[in-house]
């Protein structure tokens, strides 16, 4: 866990309680997605989790995803799906986690919304709907790119945006804890600089795991796999 998966994780727990829409959006590779994904291990009978992609974002794929997710029939139309769907989920405090939610198209982020509205004639509480994505996620819904995702956006109860530069001193001797305990300063410094690059957390253990293949963490180890990797940072 780092500082950014650890917020992801109570920023899901917040959505849990207080319903709405939660965006936590921002730079790829710093620990968003393992933040989910422990979030649900850890709580697998209130939770959904359901990555996006270019094709999986459109409302037929949606829909069907969560019909599987709570064990309903994939075999009716899209209106009888959702409304089992709104039916299913009613009256519970599941939270869906939608993971690469800049894959959404407008009509599935449509439903999304729908599920986490209150039910007009109960009151009763929708449910918590948390996106993570990248920073597209959000500025759509402030309507920079479609005035429709307006809509969207004036359901937003929280939202968080993360960056290379999150990642702390003190995440990177958890990330790298040999390196860490043998006082190799120089060498976190320059993974340090990785991850606050475009690469984040991510680049950073492939260059560590990759020189630890090769036999060699020093910092020309690491220099010489970043260099290999087209990976460049000034220390």
């Amino acid at each position: 866990p780092t500082s950014v998966s650890e917020d992801v994780y109570r920023a899901i727990q917040y959505c849990q309680m207080e319903r709405g829409i939660v965006v936590l959006h921002g730079d790829a590779g710093i620990g968003k997605t393992r933040g989910a994904i422990r979030f649900v291990q850890d709580n697998p009978t209130n939770s959904i989790y359901i990555r996006c992609d270019p094709i999986s974002g459109t409302l037929n794929a949606i829909l069907r995803k969560l019909a599987m997710a709570l064990k309903i029939p994939t075999s009716r139309n899209r209106l009888e799906m959702s409304m089992a769907v709104h039916e299913r989920l009613r009256g519970t405090d599941k939270v869906i986690i939608i993971d690469e939610a800049q894959n959404l198209r407008f009509d599935a982020l449509e439903v999304l919304r729908g599920l986490s509205d209150p039910d007009e004639l109960s009151g009763q509480a929708g449910n918590g709907i948390c996106l993570i994505g990248n920073t597209e996620v959000y500025s759509r819904m402030l309507g920079k790119q479609e005035a429709q995702f307006a809509q969207q956006f004036s359901r937003v109860r929280f939202r968080r945006r993360y960056s290379t530069e999150d990642v702390k001193k003190e995440d990177i001797e958890k990330l790298f804890p040999a390196l860490a305990e043998a006082g190799h300063s120089k060498e976190l410094a320059f993974l340090t600089g990785v991850c606050h690059s475009k690469w984040g957390v991510r680049g950073a253990v492939s260059v560590y795991t990759n020189a630890l293949n090769n036999e060699n963490t020093s910092l020309e180890g690491l220099r010489g796999i970043a260099a290999s990797m087209g990976i460049g940072v000034l220390v």
